[in-house]
């Protein structure tokens, strides 16, 4: 009597996993198909390649963070700590709002089924910029330093233009040589296309080379 209680049990579980299982294939399918109606592709049950949505139409909403990296001994790394150039990293964390109106097929959660980090065309920026607020390199203060960062494609920071592929975090290198050990005071600037500005100072770890 216990056994066949148990059997039951199981074999409803096993058929609301199933049902979940096949739900999320439909969708993926239902995804693929939507994103064949404008462009000539194939279906098929098994994704040779990541098929992502298109980026949601969305605006900047707020900065969540600066922050260093590397990450070390469970955190990442502060104005206290020494760190080598080759692993520092200048990243931002940023929150969008997505423009409903224009938003209707797609979501966050579709980008998360394909296996694709949610991806944003962002409608309000028009440039984002580093300056330095000490001496820093050789350069006074003040300096537009942005042309010394690189994006992971390896777009340097003061030719990025194009925000309608952005992901809530952006990571920049810093791609210039050390003389000598060096920190930099930061300020970043979000500049908007209505003409307003975000600005947010900052302050990085001790670098060595």
């Amino acid at each position: 009597m216990l056994f066949g209680l148990k059997s039951n049990i199981l074999g409803k579980e096993m058929r609301v996993t199933g049902f979940y299982i096949v739900k999320k294939i439909k969708r993926l399918l239902l995804l693929q198909l939507g994103l064949c109606i404008h462009q000539s592709c194939d279906i098929h049950p098994v994704f040779e390649e990541r098929v992502c949505p298109n980026p949601i139409i969305a605006e900047l909403h707020q900065v969540n963070r600066l922050f260093f990296s590397p990450y070390q001994q469970m955190r990442f790394s502060t104005e206290n700590d020494t760190v080598s150039l080759n692993e520092f990293r200048y990243n931002i964390e940023l929150d969008f709002r997505p423009l409903k109106h224009f938003n209707s097929n797609f979501s966050k959660e579709d980008f998360l089924l394909a296996g694709c980090n949610p991806r944003f065309d962002v409608q309000n920026i028009s440039n984002i910029r580093i300056f330095n607020n000490n001496s820093f390199l050789g350069l006074p203060p003040s300096t537009d330093i942005s042309y010394l960062f690189e994006l992971p494609d390896g777009t340097r920071l003061s030719k990025f233009r194009d925000f309608s592929r952005l992901e809530n975090f952006i990571s920049l290198s810093l791609m210039s040589p050390l003389t000598k050990t060096e920190q930099l005071n930061s300020k970043l600037i979000f500049y908007f296309k209505d003409g307003s500005e975000w600005v947010f100072d900052s302050k990085s770890p001790v670098l060595i080379h």
